[in-house]
């Protein structure tokens, strides 16, 4: 898709350079200070040149990517590659790369941990040419605007910042000048950051700097006639921060220390891929000439070749067929090597004809030698983390502090009014549902973005009771986390935690007849406090105010009661009338990421609210999963919460359906406390599981907590990617006895 293209750049730093050939009309806004025109001019300068003073350098490169998926608040890892290795550069001979360390995971595939089959068209990428005045700071012109092109002034607006001295061993002094570039609109084109510039040759020392605005495949897809359909879930991109540091070796020459980037892909309601990619530089040995000077680039000095990163997935554990395993990984690539032979020759043959128009995608072919050690030694080398499943950054505490401090500063995109967009029906992914209440419910939304945050409304009309529902909400993202302020009237789930208005829950509730939420209706406003999303989702805070009215079951039209007319939805409860004033926070931590070792994850929640009710409810709820013998996997999961006060029928706890007590309708019982537990034992591979499983749950007043009698279920299921995906059919042990089948997204493991 061209919307993943355009951020490929950012994470694997491949992207191509290349500036326009016509230059842009200066604006004269563009510089808000002559100290930053200065800064632009001088960098400027410095691109168009090769500084030929390096002859040869040795350095360690260590390298980390990882690719999660995120869905109730929990992040799973899908992805995550690691390598080190040491380069040795020279500009007239061959480049070599001797890999230390390198191994992939695909937890949600398997547990196996692989040596990646690409190693030898993935390596060449670390080794950076000193030649080229970018280094890491490419972008792709077709995607990113970049700050210091030809058309930067159409686009940019530049600012002088804070300098800065460092005092050298030779007693020389450095001076650093900070040049920051502000985007003119929110632009997925565009970035918004910082460079550090060495004051004597404007050099890039540092740089840190984010998209102005995230891409929304509702809105910027359309900009190339592809605008996908609106019943696919819509899918943003965006990344919080891209940083890059240098370091003064020799006391002569500025070369890349790390390059750290994180951000995150959402599709719709079906979840998000937060991404993180960091890539670190030590240990140099460089040789070089001082007497040398900087000259102009010319066709010679373009960038060295790259290729792409592949994957491939080994399932299983065993090392058997290791050789039939290489014959077909070396097939493969010879089919890869070949596609990409066909489209290099495609490219080539349509640039021919024009020869005076400049190709910014050429390269110079290098020749690599590319060594490595033995695969137990890639697999547990030293120059790698411990465990690829560590959650420390190669980067040092103190490091990662200083970004963070940078990342406060960065200048923000203006205050502007884009044109508002509109979806309607199918047109716009979640806008059409099916429940008990509402029947058929389509809707409309209409999204404004005012630059510095965004507002958005939708309106929704139920046929079957024939409401309207409304909201209408601003939104913000600032130092790093996400403020949401709306009002409201709605349908309001009593669980959240069911997601019933995800497309699975309305499938099951037009095909199967099964609702899996009760329902009020709320009318009110909020405030919603959360980190940006790019960042793990470890808390939510809410505060409200609402009216709260019951709503009554309109229908009971399903495929499955066409099929038997007795099979009806079951009757909604009757809400209390009240008007109720609090908050509500939820706090989430999940630990270790492999499938194939003990995982465990907590989350604890507290509501409390006050009006014609006063009260509060506590929560908890633990999980665990562990690997067992003969290839297979045990799973856990247990909550209990309790409640004081005057509790109104719509803040009961209420056990029944997919979240909470599989095989029994949804609020089968209720009460004031509740326990509940849930245990399953599956085949061990996380791609696709089969798993026996049972639910045993109680609700009822706090006095009964240790005597009351629970209800318990059992079944067999599906689960896909770990959990990701589930299909579940259930039986009821106890009165009333039945079955029902569940699909859902999330589930335990």
């Amino acid at each position: 898709m061209k919307a993943l293209r355009q951020f490929g750049p950012f994470f694997l730093f491949a992207g191509l350079v290349g500036l326009p050939a016509k230059v842009s009309a200066q604006r004269n806004d563009a510089f808000l200070d002559q100290g930053a025109r200065d800064l632009v001019a001088g960098a400027r300068a410095r691109r168009q040149t090769v500084d030929r003073s390096i002859l040869d350098y040795r350095t360690v490169s260590t390298e980390r990517m990882s690719v999660g998926y995120r869905i109730i608040g929990r992040d799973r890892l899908v992805f995550r590659r690691e390598t080190a290795a040491k380069v040795h550069w020279q500009r007239t001979g061959p480049i070599e790369i001797q890999t230390l360390g390198a191994r992939e995971v695909v937890p949600v595939a398997t547990t196996k941990v692989q040596i990646p089959s690409d190693i030898k068209n993935f390596m060449p990428h670390i080794a950076f040419d000193p030649m080229d005045s970018e280094f890491l700071l490419r972008f792709d012109t077709t995607s990113v605007m970049h700050p210091l092109g030809s058309l930067a002034e159409d686009n940019y607006q530049f600012r002088s910042g804070d300098s800065t001295s460092i005092r050298l061993q030779d007693g020389r002094t450095v001076r650093l000048r900070e040049l920051e570039f502000i985007p003119r609109r929110r632009d997925p084109e565009l970035i918004a950051g910082a460079f550090w510039l060495d004051a004597d040759n404007f050099a890039v020392v540092q740089a840190v700097f984010k998209l102005a605005r995230p891409f929304d495949s509702s809105r910027d897809a359309d900009k190339d006639g592809d605008k996908p359909p609106g019943w696919l879930p819509t899918m943003t991109a965006d990344i919080s921060y891209v940083a890059v540091d240098y370091g003064l070796y020799d006391l002569r020459w500025w070369l890349p220390r790390y390059v750290v980037a994180e951000g995150v892909v959402k599709f719709g309601s079906f979840g998000a891929m937060p991404m993180k990619y960091e890539r670190t530089y030590s240990d140099y040995d460089v040789i070089g000439d001082t007497t040398m000077t900087r000259v102009a680039k010319d066709s010679t000095t373009l960038r060295s070749c790259r290729a792409p990163m592949q994957l491939t997935v080994h399932l299983g554990d065993s090392d058997a067929d290791s050789a039939k395993i290489a014959a077909r990984d070396a097939r493969r690539q010879a089919v890869r090597d070949s596609l990409r032979a066909a489209r290099a020759a495609r490219r080539d043959t349509a640039a021919a004809p024009d020869s005076t128009k400049r190709n910014t995608r050429r390269c110079i072919p290098r020749e690599y030698v590319i060594t490595q050690a033995p695969d137990s030694v890639l697999l547990n080398s030293p120059d790698l983390p411990a465990s690829i499943y560590a959650g420390e950054s190669l980067l040092s505490q103190g490091e990662l502090n200083e970004i963070g401090e940078r990342l406060k500063d960065l200048p923000r995109a203006p205050w502007q009014l884009a044109r508002p967009t509109f979806e309607f029906g199918l047109g716009g992914q979640g806008l059409v549902r099916y429940n008990r209440v509402e029947a058929l419910s389509v809707g409309a939304r209409g999204q404004l973005d005012l630059g510095r945050m965004s507002a958005f409304g939708e309106l929704r009309f139920g046929t079957a009771d024939l409401a309207l529902s409304a909201e209408l909400a601003v939104q913000r993202e600032s130092g790093g986390r996400s403020y949401r302020l709306g009002g409201f009237r709605r349908l309001v789930p009593i669980d959240p935690n069911t997601r019933p208005f995800s497309m699975y829950a309305s499938l099951g509730s037009l095909l199967l007849g099964n609702d899996e939420a009760l329902f009020y209706r709320g009318t009110g406003a909020e405030l919603l406090v959360s980190p940006a999303t790019t960042r793990t989702q470890w808390y939510v805070l809410r505060m409200y105010g609402e009216h709260q009215a019951d709503v009554d079951k309109n229908t009971d039209i399903s495929a499955r009661h066409l099929l038997d007319k007795d099979y009806v939805f079951e009757s909604n409860i009757q809400a209390d009338a009240a008007n109720q004033y609090g908050s509500e926070i939820t706090l989430r931590r999940d630990f270790c990421l492999n499938p194939g070792s003990l995982r465990a994850g907590i989350e604890l929640s507290a509501r409390g609210e006050t009006g014609t009710f006063e009260f509060v409810r506590p929560a908890l709820t633990v999980r665990a999963g562990l690997p067992l013998p003969f290839g297979l996997a045990v799973a856990a999961e247990g909550a209990a919460g309790t409640s004081t006060g005057i509790v109104p029928l719509q803040s009961l706890w209420y056990m029944g359906g997919t979240a909470t007590l599989r095989g029994y309708s949804v609020g089968e019982i209720s009460g004031e406390s509740f326990w509940r537990g849930r245990g399953e034992i599956a085949t061990k591979l996380p791609i696709a599981r089969l798993a026996l499983f049972s639910d045993v749950a109680w609700a009822g007043p706090r006095a009964e907590w240790k005597s009351g009698r629970p209800l318990m279920s059992a079944g067999v299921g599906v689960s896909l990617l770990d959990g990701i995906m589930r299909l579940d059919l259930a039986r009821a042990v106890r009165e009333p006895k039945g079955w029902r089948l569940h699909m859902y997204m999330g589930g335990v493991f």
